[in-house]
């Protein structure tokens, strides 16, 4: 076993235990049979997490060391240009503000295992030119480099171009392949959820794609300049915004534009 797919097996137990002790279910106490996991409500809980365990480590057998694999994987993702390449050092600190959400992004990517199998979502909300985008981006990238995580990013207007274009007869995807695309990576970021007034169409594609996560537990990293509040009032309303928020980590950047800052 490598060390990576050691470090999976390690936080997975740290976090929900070990299902069998002395030949019982560590949960309810029933006698097992070699080999046997219980079914009782918590291990069946537990065992659909350590499923997924084993499916990544599987993978991660066949892939890690496969480098090939590994920038198809940074392809796919689709991380901005502008930001490829970089790590959380590039990202400059000038504000108190600043160095608290380097630190929120950076704990996140360092319990990124954790994460993914709890299917914990973050939101960076705040102002234009805070470095959202730009930590996001370093994020996805350190999530396939270190973890051999299958990210996708996006941003709203970016989804709906791509949905338009699905309607042209000679389009070679269908909608249903593009929102595919979205739906099933392990990491989901969208950048600038808020950045075009969303049509009931768009606000219908965005929580098929919140909701389908939400009920696998694949977590959601977004960024928006607007508040939870607006997203929700203004936005996307109720139906997706309380879906993201019950289980996600919220990271407020509220400091100056420092694109224009000085």
């Amino acid at each position: 076993m490598s060390d990576l797919t050691e470090l999976y097996v390690t936080k997975t137990i740290e976090k929900y235990g070990k299902r069998r002790k002395d030949g019982k279910c560590a949960f309810c106490g029933e006698i097992l049979e070699n080999g046997q996991y219980c079914s009782c409500r918590q291990s069946e809980r537990v065992n659909h997490i350590f499923k997924r365990l084993n499916n990544k480590v599987e993978y991660l057998l066949q892939f890690e060391n496969d480098k090939e694999s590994l920038q198809n994987q940074i392809s796919i993702a689709a991380i901005p240009q502008k930001f490829k390449g970089l790590n959380f050092s590039d990202f400059k600190i000038t504000l108190k503000e600043q160095q608290q959400a380097l630190k929120a992004v950076k704990n996140y990517a360092d319990d990124a295992i954790t994460k993914y199998l709890s299917g914990e979502n973050m939101l960076l909300i705040g102002n234009f030119g805070t470095g959202k985008t730009m930590l996001m981006s370093i994020l996805c990238e350190e999530l396939i480099y270190r973890y051999r995580f299958a990210c996708r990013y996006f941003n709203a207007v970016e989804l709906l171009y791509k949905v338009k274009n699905t309607f042209d007869a000679k389009s070679k995807y269908s909608t249903e392949e593009i929102l595919k695309q979205y739906r099933e990576p392990e990491f989901l970021f969208i950048d600038d959820i808020d950045k075009l007034n969303p049509t009931d169409y768009v606000k219908e594609l965005i929580y098929g794609i919140v909701n389908f996560r939400i009920e696998k537990r694949l977590p959601i990293i977004i960024s928006a300049n607007s508040t939870i509040e607006t997203l929700d009032s203004q936005f996307y309303g109720e139906a997706v915004i309380s879906r993201l928020i019950e289980n996600s980590k919220e990271i407020i950047f509220n400091f100056k534009n420092m694109r224009i800052a000085g």
